[in-house]
């Protein structure tokens, strides 16, 4: 996810051409919560995930930092992908989902693109995770921080607004 950056896009795209003039006009935190003029921005998290990446990384307000930022994004979402895979299944499971997802063509592709798609599998599997542990052990805190999960990933990519009634739907 963040080997040969040259191969990676060094332009952004039309959704986030206008990100760093933004950032610069209003400061990250209006950015976050107006960036299209209005309050209902769906990519909040984006704007906080990438201004805290430029600055522990030093990379200021920059289009890498935009693809850092997702590449480390669907880094992490790799702990997620292992502990759910162990929870399902043992060590060997967990394994084997780590290495499809690691390897497989779209995570790394949404991944390296600077968009905020990995945003989505970001949360839902930690949400996931979480679910399916309180589920089966009956734990109060793995409810809570499944809706934590829930809630945070809400603020990510659009699609993340079905994922409520999906959890419905779990119980």
């Amino acid at each position: 996810r963040v080997v040969r950056r040259k191969r990676r896009p060094d332009k952004a795209d039309r959704d986030d051409r206008h990100f760093p003039d933004a950032i610069r006009d209003g400061g990250w935190y209006h950015v976050a919560v107006a960036y299209n003029g209005s309050a209902n921005t769906a990519d909040n998290i984006k704007f906080y995930w990438t201004a805290l990446v430029a600055k522990l990384f030093g990379t200021g307000v920059t289009f890498f930092s935009l693809k850092l930022g997702t590449a480390l994004a669907g880094v992490i979402t790799l702990f997620y992908v292992y502990k759910l895979g162990g929870l399902l299944g043992n060590r060997w499971v967990a394994l084997f989902a780590l290495v499809l997802v690691g390897v497989s063509y779209w995570a790394n592709i949404i991944s390296r693109i600077a968009l905020r798609f990995p945003l989505y599998p970001l949360f839902v599997a930690p949400l996931l995770y979480h679910l399916i542990r309180g589920l089966r052990n009956g734990s109060r805190n793995d409810f809570i921080w499944a809706g934590l999960w829930l809630g945070i990933g809400l603020n990510g990519y659009t699609s993340s607004r079905i994922v409520p009634f999906l959890v419905v739907l779990a119980f």
